[in-house]
């Protein structure tokens, strides 16, 4: 994942299939949410 690399952690992986978001932390422990891109076409 970009965002991993990038230097955000995971704090939290999703829960089950329903919560098909991943919380994440900047490097100063901001948490944020982060979906998965969209499927195109």
């Amino acid at each position: 994942m970009a965002l991993i690399t990038a230097g955000a952690t995971l704090p939290q992986e999703p829960l089950d299939q329903a919560h098909w978001w991943w919380v994440l932390a900047d490097p100063e422990g901001n948490e944020f949410c982060a979906f998965a891109p969209r499927p195109t076409g």
